[in-house]
């Protein structure tokens, strides 16, 4: 038998021992010593595939923050290889459908499926249930689980590669080069962006989420690490803020400013670490954000104002064609989508369709979602906000099971860490997620491709019961 090495990602322990919850949230249910068990028995044959695994794994988590056509060959090449493996993991890699955050989109996924029997558009209603298929990176991911570390680094180096990408286009438009990322994206896309917008190769919209998950992956280990993985995370979390600034994107400007709060605070209270390590942290993510005001900050103030400007308008009622008053537009309907069916909503892939009917009641045309056309009054697939979106499609009830996913991924990502995995990138994925949860508040992370596959990743690296790292066998491959 195989001994398990002692390692720094172990078990959890049961925090919460004496309250049903608790326990529920850390899925005592699980025989960690059997599970254990079981997710050794693939190093008795194949110790070998372990590694081959881990390396691909490795590549399609740089290559999921790069265009869809790459992330395309990253995914295909690693689930092929996890389907072939399957012969040495069936006794484990559905070991995190059980546990509460496996459970809690499964229950989510079904209530998804179940509401396309109501929805408004059954076609637009299988796009957007096919988007939970990122979920499976969960179980793709769990039989290397034990090399989550290197996982985490991997995810890093594919987020620092977009910076990269970032600064590529910027040095491109300073040389009038429009498509110097084409051959990465495979079309000129930087003449469907604003000029003062640097996204690189993602669109800015969604560089701005990549990114302050990016910044949260790295802030626990600047404000609370110590020694080399301190210096990395206040280098990350320097670059990544720069980053989202140069996107332009104002929700995940505004998200990154709670997400710095709550890194400081968790700082404080859980791990009190010394007022010079807390000063240090804040002077260099301080110094940071004065360096991407000076380069891009006068845009990004325009931006800002433009946004007050146009919110104002369409609160009075004169201007809901702007792109903030076609928000607060789409908050209306799908307020009254949850009115009109408060406990299922309208069914998955319904919001366009319905949409687009509470245009024609008004008497209107509808139009596109870039369409200027002052006599039409623009239509999208989704509510640019992931509550307001999945209320209207998916009801009370799905609010109550995204909430639950919600909940369980943030205690599935922090009750398994121990007091010195605090100030380590061990803690980088669960403030990930709330970054991302914050900036679901302007972008529907769960609905876009680019997001939702992150989103889906940073699920997966947050069991709340992580594997032993095993010791060699000696067991040729």
């Amino acid at each position: 038998m195989i001994q398990a090495a002692p390692n720094t990602d172990s078990a959890p322990k049961n925090s919460g021992g004496s309250f049903f919850f608790a326990r529920v949230l850390n899925a005592d249910w699980i025989d960690r010593s059997r599970a254990q068990r079981r997710f050794e028995h693939q190093f008795q044959k194949d110790s070998l595939g372990h590694k081959l695994h881990l390396c691909l794994a490795s590549f399609m988590l740089v290559v999921a923050c790069m265009p869809s056509g790459i992330i395309d060959a990253g995914v295909v090449l690693l689930l092929a290889y996890a389907v072939l493996r399957l012969t040495r993991t069936y006794l484990t890699f559905w070991q995190p459908i059980v546990m509460p955050l496996g459970l809690s989109l499964l229950a989510l996924f079904l209530w998804e499926m179940i509401s396309i029997s109501w929805s408004l558009d059954r076609h637009h209603g299988w796009n957007e249930l096919f988007k939970f298929r990122w979920c499976l990176f969960i179980t793709i991911l769990w039989p290397i689980m034990d090399r989550r570390n290197i996982l985490i680094a991997a995810l890093c180096i594919g987020l620092f590669l977009g910076n990269l990408s970032q600064v590529a286009e910027a040095i491109g438009r300073h040389y009038n080069i429009y498509n110097a990322l084409e051959f990465f994206t495979g079309k000129n896309i930087d003449w469907m962006e604003d000029h003062a917008r640097t996204g690189g190769w993602w669109h800015p919209l969604a560089a701005g989420t990549m990114l302050i998950a990016a910044l949260g992956l790295h802030l626990p280990a600047a404000i609370m690490g110590s020694g080399r993985a301190r210096l990395y995370g206040l280098a990350g979390s320097a670059v990544s803020l720069i980053g989202i600034v140069a996107t332009g994107t104002r929700g995940a400007i505004l998200a990154s400013v709670p997400l710095i709060i709550i890194a400081f605070l968790i700082a404080f209270f859980r791990i009190r670490p010394s007022k010079k390590t807390i000063g240090f942290a804040a002077l260099a993510l301080f110094i940071a954000a004065c360096i991407a005001m000076m380069t891009v900050g006068p845009s990004v103030i325009r931006r800002i104002d433009m946004a007050a400007r146009e919110v104002q308008l369409a609160l009075e009622g004169k201007d809901l064609r702007s792109d903030n008053g076609a928000r607060i537009q789409m908050a209306i309907w799908a307020k009254e989508a949850l009115q009109a069916r408060p406990l299922t909503g309208m069914g998955a892939g319904s919001f366009e369709t319905w949409s687009t009917q509470r245009v024609l009641a008004m008497g209107k045309q509808p139009a596109g979602p870039r369409s200027d056309d002052p006599a039409k009054i623009r239509v999208f697939e989704h509510a640019h906000n992931s509550i307001l979106h999945i209320a209207a499609t998916s009801g009370l009830i799905g609010v109550a099971l995204a909430l639950l996913v919600v909940l369980t991924s943030l205690w599935s990502a922090f009750a398994p860490l121990t007091r010195q995995q605090w100030g380590t990138y061990a803690a980088g994925p669960g403030f990930a997620l709330i970054g991302m949860y914050l900036v679901s508040m302007t972008d529907p992370v769960h609905f876009n491709t680019q997001t939702s596959i992150l989103l889906g990743i940073l699920l997966a690296l947050c069991p709340v019961w992580r594997p032993l790292r095993p010791a060699p066998s000696g067991v040729p491959a």
